[in-house]
């Protein structure tokens, strides 16, 4: 769940000042002045009204009163200051605590995408605004309507060109290394024509499998967990299985794979930041239509992720973090942003790019207005936002995840905002660091 700070409650105030001078200075006056009345009413009518025992009476008795006075006044002041010191002292160290654990970001190992982008990069097809989502028939028939979306072509044998890869080896060594390093191996065979979904899956591993593969010898410790989200409903778990099936291909079915619902989003690293995993996680989003909703794409997206608690191995490099997101409904965006800064450790200055989705035209009034109230000035400008859905369709489950890809294929130097909404409007920070260039 997320990090909740508002546990900590708000600092305990200090008193206002200790005693104050006037006003003691008045409580003086009325202790010698009664206290003197008061001794000599008391003094026996035999004693004479002199001596020492006499002025002490008179002088002492009266002042005693008073510093007995003040001094149950300043011990109540200090108690009462005090107090709030030390709540206010634990309760920093506590926020400061939980903070810095939020502020752990998820190392990202590696990504691949699969779309249908002609194998242009998607990082630059969306920088360039050129709209690929178009009126067509759906594969699924249904008429003579058209529907505006985008899709895939349907199953043939995968190609190694048309994966896009992210910060891994190039393609063909990858499928090289499927099943043993040393051994050069043709690809496996992709599912068969018609099973969309599968060919996705399948596709999405062929970049993948070997880093997936070094990180599994290495023991249970650094065996990636795979987490797969999807928008199509799966009530038998079809879409397990055909998961299942593509691990068993790449001989990785001994990995521990679930589903993910689909409205967790972004929140899925939250979640396993939260579950205090050391095991990497291999999240999996992918969508296949055969009736697409209007303004939808085809496609996938992987990113191999890492909490950073062992040491990996130095043949698999880290080429982004992904700081924990934060989740808050649309007419509290800002407060979301904030705190996505925070946990980012970054300035609303620094953010120089905000990659969107999930949200229509219909939300850049308040887009705008949230980058504003959380001082994101630079990204509330329209050409240092970026809005994938608006050139190739929503990607459903995929599309915070493919934000994520497109942000660390960009290479745009310091902080980057992702945007994603879902049941509410996710937001993190992700620093992509640079990429040594594929060997061809």
């Amino acid at each position: 769940m997320p990090v909740d700070l508002s546990q900590a409650g708000p600092p305990h105030p200090y008193p206002a000042s200790g005693p104050r001078l006037l006003p003691w200075l008045g409580i003086w006056v009325l202790c010698c002045a009664l206290g003197a009345a008061v001794v000599l009413l008391a003094w026996p009518s035999g004693v004479p009204a002199s001596g020492a025992g006499f002025w002490l009476s008179i002088v002492g008795a009266p002042n005693a009163l008073f510093a007995v006075l003040l001094g149950i006044a300043r011990a109540g002041y200090e108690t009462e200051y005090l107090h709030a010191l030390y709540h206010n002292q634990h309760r920093q160290a506590w926020l400061g605590k939980r903070v810095a654990d939020a502020q752990r970001p998820l190392q990202v190992l590696a990504a691949a995408y699969y779309l249908p982008l002609d194998g242009e990069p998607l990082a630059q097809v969306v920088a360039a605004g050129n709209v690929l989502i178009k009126s067509q028939k759906p594969r699924g028939g249904g008429g003579n309507g058209l529907v505006m979306h985008t899709q895939l072509p349907e199953p043939i044998p995968a190609a190694v060109e048309e994966i896009d890869t992210i910060g891994s080896t190039d393609t063909s060594e990858a499928i090289q290394a499927i099943g043993d390093d040393t051994a050069e191996t043709e690809p496996p065979a992709p599912p068969m024509p018609g099973d969309g979904f599968g060919d996705v899956l399948s596709r999405l591993f062929i970049p993948l499998a070997h880093t997936l593969h070094r990180l599994s010898r290495r023991g249970a410790a650094l065996a990636p967990a795979v987490r797969l989200l999807s928008s199509a409903p799966d009530p038998d778990q079809t879409r397990l299985r055909q998961l299942h099936a593509v691990l068993a291909e790449y001989s990785l079915d001994a990995l521990d794979c679930d589903l993910a619902p689909v409205t967790t989003g972004l929140m899925l690293a939250d979640a396993w930041l939260d579950a205090g995993e050391t095991r990497p996680l291999l999240v999996i989003a992918a969508e296949w239509h055969d009736t697409p909703p209007a303004g939808s794409t085809e496609g996938g997206v992987a990113l191999l992720l890492d909490p950073g608690k062992r040491p990996l191995p130095t043949d698999i490099p880290v080429i982004a973090a992904l700081h924990r997101p934060a989740a808050a409904p649309l007419d509290a965006l800002a407060d979301g942003l904030s705190t996505a800064l925070l946990w980012g450790k970054s300035e609303p200055a620094a953010v120089a790019c905000a990659w969107i989705s999930g949200l229509g035209a219909e939300h850049d009034a308040a887009l705008a207005r949230a980058f504003g109230q959380a001082s994101l000035a630079v990204v509330t400008d329209w050409k240092a936002q970026r809005h994938p859905d608006r050139i190739l369709g929503h990607a459903g489950a995929a599309a915070g995840w493919l934000s994520v890809a497109a942000a660390i294929e960009s290479a745009t130097e310091g902080p980057q905002l992702i945007v994603n909404q879902t049941q509410t409007v996710e937001s993190a920070v992700l620093f992509a660091y640079p990429q040594p260039p594929h060997e061809d």
